[in-house]
């Protein structure tokens, strides 16, 4: 149970001191291992380490380093770990929204996400995944064209939903990749420049509507939403496994399915009430629910195989 009562929980990650680094839309929780809040980075405002639109969070435990993004000012912030920004900087290259972000520490690079600017025309050269140079902020390349992920989303006006929802990497340095509008996990093997896309096969997968060309009131467009399923997250767990969280919306807010790294389907049509929001170093899942105003993190430990046995639950915090 953490000590949270407004805001949101939209991402979670468990450093190995066993403490719980929490991404709400305008600040960095820290929490210790029995849901005590420690410590708040950022909050609300477009000064020096303030945040109008967070979205992306990744730390760097070996050198005590935090990355935040803000979609809004389109720009990162690094701090310590006690909170000290040390620098910020506007992603200006090559011109997008960026929303995630995903460390490749051992090469010594990290990985960007988001969507394009809405003045943007949607191309074949749209691409979507960046890579840049820790310590550096180098632009290296970029990879995934729209088309390339699915021609679905010009076929069906889709751009609305167009975004990076998810990285994450393994140990080998690959790129794994959700967006929001495409059935997919892609898994992108930089030094290579090879891209593969692992189908899943949930029960519960609503494919999504044509949208109409013209405006949809804001109202109008939630209502849709909640009809089709979006790519939520991926999770690389233990090296070994992909784990695939999609908003289905009904009969359960949300559905799993878990692959190995080639892209097999390990186990499917698994429904949760909670939203996969993070692991820890052990390869355990978190899920966050509110309940009776509160959060409850819960955490999972995947016991899958080769022969795909199914989760089973460990312990609530």
């Amino acid at each position: 149970m953490l000590e949270k009562k407004e805001g949101a929980i939209r991402q979670l990650i468990v450093d190995q001191r066993g403490f719980l680094w929490v991404r709400d839309w305008e600040a960095i929780e820290k929490y210790d291992s029995k849901g005590k809040l420690v410590r708040v980075i950022g909050g609300k405002g477009n000064g020096p380490g303030r945040f109008l639109l967070l979205t992306g969070l990744a730390l760097d435990e070996e050198s005590g380093r935090v990355f935040a993004v803000d979609l809004q000012q389109q720009r990162v912030h690094l701090f310590t770990q006690d909170g000290q920004l040390l620098r910020s900087w506007i992603v200006a290259r090559p011109g997008y929204m960026p929303q995630e972000i995903a460390l490749d520490r051992t090469r010594g690079f990290y990985y960007m996400g988001g969507s394009l600017p809405l003045k943007t025309v949607v191309s074949e050269g749209s691409l979507h995944v960046h890579q840049y140079k820790l310590g550096t902020n180098e632009y290296v390349r970029s990879f995934l064209e729209t088309d390339q992920a699915d021609r679905g989303i010009r076929e069906k006006n889709l751009f609305s939903y167009l975004y990076v929802s998810s990285l994450d990497t393994d140990p080998a340095g690959n790129v794994y990749c959700t967006m929001a509008p495409v059935y997919k996990i892609f898994k992108i093997a930089p030094s290579r420049r090879v891209i593969r896309a692992f189908r899943g096969r949930h029960r519960f997968y609503k494919a999504p509507p044509m949208y109409s060309r013209s405006a949809l009131k804001p109202e109008e467009l939630s209502k849709l939403r909640k009809t089709w399923t979006q790519a939520d997250r991926v999770a690389i767990v233990r090296g070994k496994f992909a784990v695939l969280s999609l908003e289905t919306h009904e009969p359960f807010p949300y559905g799993l399915e878990v692959f190995d790294l080639n892209g097999r389907v390990l186990k499917t049509d698994i429904l949760t009430e909670g939203r996969l929001v993070g692991k820890d170093h052990e390869g355990n899942l978190y899920f966050a629910v509110m309940r009776d105003g509160k959060y409850v993190v819960a955490a999972y430990s995947l016991l899958l195989d080769e022969r795909a046995r199914p989760a089973r639950k460990r312990r609530s915090s």
